[in-house]
């Protein structure tokens, strides 16, 4: 009688401890398809310059853009721009504070809005075109010279709700439960 209490007790341990690893591995199992899934919808915001001219006929425009280099769509929460750490509201306000000796009439600007919005895996949308009509080009090459003095920050989110604090130049944005407002967001 008390060999089959034994036997009993360890057929018992062992369908637990089958079961605990069965549940382990079911957890696991679930994590992995999470991240699965979370790797197939990130989106990844990027800042990008350009001065190439798709049309191939006169002088190429200078364009700034956000490019959304990801797998997934992105949510454009919030996006700002600031010159020598200064926000930035607009266009103009960005071509009085980096160009204004170099201002023109003849410059074409054309802007649009990065937030909020969404962003196609691949997507990439001017915010700033200028194409400088002046002779000298002057307000082209101030605004290419600014370069270095501007620099960004947005938040964006995934179709999932995962969230990012970006500078839109690095490549580890940082993560965030929600979008912080923008002080001072950059309208085009």
């Amino acid at each position: 009688m008390q060999q089959r209490s034994w036997i009993e007790i360890a057929v018992a341990v062992a369908a637990l401890f089958v079961s605990a690893i069965s549940v382990w591995i079911g957890v696991r199992t679930q994590k992995a398809n999470e991240e699965l899934v979370a790797s197939s919808t990130w989106p990844f915001l990027q800042a990008v310059s350009s001065t190439a001219n798709m049309a191939g006929a006169g002088d190429s425009p200078l364009t700034y853009s956000v490019w959304n280099s990801g797998v997934g769509p992105a949510k454009a929460e919030t996006f700002e721009l600031f010159y020598k750490g200064k926000p930035i509201s607009s266009a103009r306000a960005l071509l009085a504070a980096c160009c204004s000796s170099a201002l023109d009439k003849e410059a074409e600007l054309h802007t649009s809005t990065v937030a909020p919005t969404v962003f196609k895996p691949g997507e990439e949308r001017p915010f700033l075109i200028l194409q400088d009509n002046s002779g000298d080009r002057a307000l082209r090459a101030a605004l290419s010279g600014a370069l270095n003095d501007i620099s960004f920050r947005a938040c964006y989110c995934s179709i999932l709700n995962e969230c990012w604090l970006s500078d839109l130049q690095s490549l580890r944005p940082k993560t965030v439960r929600t979008c912080p407002s923008a002080a001072v967001p950059f309208r085009g």
